[in-house]
């Protein structure tokens, strides 16, 4: 057991008393025995030892702070005389309610000015700062310094108007070898002298300059005042050369001259794949990244270059990006977990499409050695050919096999956890296609049976039974239905084609031609001679005869499973592939339009009206489900998921 050691702080007076106390720290302030912070007492001690390791041993309250120094709160830990140089690890603990009141004072915040320090993996909550300037909530001041996975809440004021700088965590990070990495903020910051706006004010840093590097953070709170104001960073020059901001993003309301993410920008700083909210900031331009709207700052696509493996972490279309060590131990372990289960299962998904090929091959190579025409190879050549195909079949089921035992054992982590998948939303309508007789398909979900006309057959699916159809004239009908002409929709199947060479109908209900007036909705996948080649695309009429049709960008090959999804959720049309949204059309204003025309609902064939059909599906589909809402992308990704247990079409 390591050693306990008490060091009683003194000062150049005698013995140290704050608000009339004395306490002992546990520790020797070393690398291998850093003091152990407990209270803020302690916490305010560190401005005796700059140059010592310090932990937190638990979180903080610091509310008390305001009582502090009549009224000036906690006192920074540094000035711009005597650098805390040492190293503070959080140990992710949080520090709630520090209060610093110095409206006359810069290098302000819990630390002052640091030099040669590191600080990490604390959080600041409901911090209250007032400074003049060179001022955050967490630092005021960093040359040469180390900062990483740090946050912050609450408010920032600085009263300078001149050239002082204040930042929702740092003030102001100066010179090659300066490093911010994997930081967040949400403090709202104010530049404002006697009443008045004032200059240089960043989301997340003032002014970033001389080499500093800002690399994977945002920040999200308000940021107001005169001139240099930034929603990420005030300014990210100053002297001779600039900053540098990499992979970051800001989506805070920016009010005063500057920019959304930059404020200012001279003599060399460079901003790289970095982003912010032109929507939520109110500004259209910056001094460095690229503006984006809401929706699109919730989709991973938008973020060119982010590790979204190790680093960053989204919920499509629900959340903008956050670092994953924001997770805790037990939700980073369940999404990686998850991750690793999803990986592995599209791993068995490509094995089966190359078996398929494979099986194609080596039939092939048995036609060519029953035709005797061998060309320039010998009968031996051909043979062998075939065996090594024959063994690399035999070597991806193993592969399969051990994959299937892997993805078991990972589910039964999960099972350890006691984690549960959130429960999808119920269908309106399913068709299971499972039945393997008779001549009607059920709806297990709501009363919805289809009618299979000309000779539709069943036969194995991507999840156990399915139904093939031939192209030529058969499809599946369903009486007219209210709960199948929803406002909302989403539209999720499994499909197999036999061919490519004209379009294939997934599900209809209206009409898409003049002679009935356009109404209603078709789900398709285009043919080899269409512009945008075996494409999926989702159609709906909406307002006006208003057409609306996005397209995947994955094509929908031949002798392949996909799990195609599509939604509107009222104003947006998106279509998935595999889990994976491709494409996203914007319709006008208005419901969509069921009036008028054909109104049963088909699977596998498309109605002109008046009894007129076309794009007849020639092949296979499985597992139908249909909702009156726009389900998430990751409810999307669940169902994907959740087929692929099937494992694909078993001809061989």
């Amino acid at each position: 057991m390591k050693a306990r050691t008490k060091l009683f702080f003194v000062a150049a007076l005698g013995l140290w008393a704050l608000c009339g106390s004395v306490w002992a720290v546990e520790g020797s302030g070393t690398e291998a025995e850093p003091y152990i912070i407990t209270n803020v007492d302690e916490l305010q001690a560190m401005q005796n030892d700059l140059d010592a390791w310090y932990e937190l041993g638990n979180d903080i309250d610091a509310s008390d702070t305001q009582n502090w120094n009549a009224g000036a709160g906690f006192e920074p830990v540094g000035d711009s005389t005597n650098y805390f140089t040492g190293v503070f690890d959080g140990q992710g603990y949080t520090i709630t309610g520090l209060y610093i009141n110095r409206p006359s004072s810069t290098g302000v915040g819990l630390f002052g000015y640091i030099d040669n320090a590191e600080i990490t993996n604390v959080g600041l909550i409901d911090a209250d700062v007032t400074a003049l300037g060179n001022a955050g909530t967490l630092v005021g001041g960093s040359l040469y310094s180390t900062i990483s996975q740090a946050w912050a809440s609450g408010n920032l004021t600085g009263t300078d108007s001149s050239q002082t700088s204040i930042g929702g965590l740092i003030g102001y990070s100066k010179w090659t070898g300066s490093l911010v990495s994997q930081c967040h903020s949400g403090v709202n910051v104010f530049a404002s002298s006697s009443g008045s706006p004032a200059n240089r004010a960043g989301g997340l840093v003032g002014n970033n300059n001389k080499g500093s590097i800002i690399i994977d953070c945002y920040a999200t709170g308000n940021v107001s005042g005169k001139r240099k104001i930034g929603g990420l960073v005030s300014d990210n020059t100053y002297g001779s050369y600039g900053g540098y901001i990499k992979r970051c993003y800001s989506t805070g309301k920016v009010t005063g001259s500057g920019g959304g993410l930059v404020g200012y920008n001279y003599k060399g700083g460079v901003t790289y794949d970095s982003y912010w909210d032109v929507q939520t900031s109110g500004k259209t331009s910056s001094y460095g990244g690229t503006g984006k709207t809401t929706a699109e700052m919730m989709q991973q696509a938008t973020f060119v270059n982010w590790d979204f493996a190790n680093t960053w972490n989204i919920i499509e279309n629900e959340t903008y990006p956050f670092l994953r060590w924001e997770l805790s131990g037990y939700e980073r372990a369940v999404i990686n977990i998850e991750d690793a289960v999803a990986e592995k299962e599209e791993a068995l998904a490509r094995i089966d499409a190359a078996l398929e090929k494979e099986w194609t091959a080596y039939e092939a190579l048995e036609e060519l050695l029953k035709s005797g025409d061998y060309g320039d190879l010998s009968r031996r050549d051909i043979f062998k050919a075939r065996w090594k195909i024959r063994f690399a079949i035999r070597l991806e089921k193993w592969s399969k096999r051990v994959l299937k035992m892997s993805i078991k054992k990972l589910e039964e982590a999960l099972d350890a956890l006691g984690w549960e998948p959130e429960p999808l939303p119920e269908p309106i309508a399913y068709w299971k296609l499972d039945e393997g007789e008779e001549d009607t398909a059920y709806d297990s979900a709501g009363d919805n049976d289809g009618t299979l006309i000309n000779g539709s057959t069943w036969t194995t699916g991507q999840v156990d039974g399915a139904l093939s159809f031939d192209g030529v004239d058969d499809y599946v009908e369903v009486s007219d239905n209210p709960p199948l002409e929803p406002q909302n929709i989403t539209v999720a199947a499994w499909v197999y084609r036999d061919s490519t060479s004209t379009r294939d109908t997934i599900l209809q209900k209206g009409s898409t031609s003049h002679l009935d007036g356009r109404n209603g909705y078709l789900f398709r996948i285009l043919g080899s001679s269409d512009q945008e080649a075996n494409r999926a695309m989702f159609y709906i009429v909406v307002g006006n005869n208003n057409k609306v049709s996005p397209v995947s960008a994955t094509p929908i090959e031949a002798h392949n499973w996909y799990h195609i999804t599509a939604t509107y959720d009222g104003s947006n049309i998106r279509i998935y592939v595999n889990g994976v949204e491709e494409g996203t059309a914007t319709s006008e204003t208005g419901q969509v339009d069921y009036t008028g025309g054909q109104q049963e609902f088909k699977m596998g064939v498309a109605e002109l009206g008046s009894g007129t059909f076309q794009n007849y599906f020639d092949g296979t589909i499985d597992d139908v489900r249909f909702y009156d809402l726009a389900l998430s992308a990751d409810q999307i990704q669940q169902l994907y998921q959740d087929g692929l247990g099937g494992h694909g079409k078993g001809k061989k």
